[in-house]
């Protein structure tokens, strides 16, 4: 079975808050993920997200729109975790179609490697702006083996 990877970015935050963890999505933020979730070209059947407030909250929109995807909070989908590490962990769901929501600069690394094999290719499809996403198919679920297919970069 071809694995489906959606790799979104959360939605704008707010710059004001008690520590960077806490920063809560803007309405501007709220709405460029109703938007982006209503873009995406698949069914998620988990969403992972990471535990910072912004990401959890981008999640929580989007699973919003598909409930019965599993919504799970995962340590490796952090800004600062190793994006080799991460693409890793990811392997444990290579037979599911899978979103993640994440921070630059991981989410740019983790698809660089994805489509490239190494974290800082400098490769232009790697950035994404606030409630971006790209879609990437894998036949081998393995470092520069996707396939990109949906992109929705606003």
């Amino acid at each position: 079975m071809i694995h489906k990877l959606g790799i979104l970015r959360h939605g704008s935050a707010s710059m004001y808050a008690p520590s960077d963890e806490l920063r809560p999505l803007t309405e501007v933020g709220k709405s460029e993920v109703h938007h982006a979730a209503q873009n995406l070209p698949f069914e998620p059947i988990v969403i992972l997200h990471s535990p910072l407030l912004r990401a959890e909250q981008t999640a929580a929109i989007v699973h919003s729109y598909y409930p019965t995807a599993k919504l799970k909070c995962v340590d490796f989908l952090i800004p600062e975790y190793d994006p080799k590490a991460s693409f890793e962990a990811l392997s444990s769901f290579k037979d599911q179609q899978v979103l993640i929501v994440s921070h630059q600069p991981l989410v740019s690394k983790i698809i660089n490697i994805a489509l490239d094999g190494i974290p800082g290719s400098g490769a232009p499809y790697g950035f994404l702006n606030p409630a971006n996403f790209m879609v990437l198919t894998f036949d081998v679920f393995a470092a520069g083996c996707a396939k990109l297919v949906n992109t929705y970069l606003q």
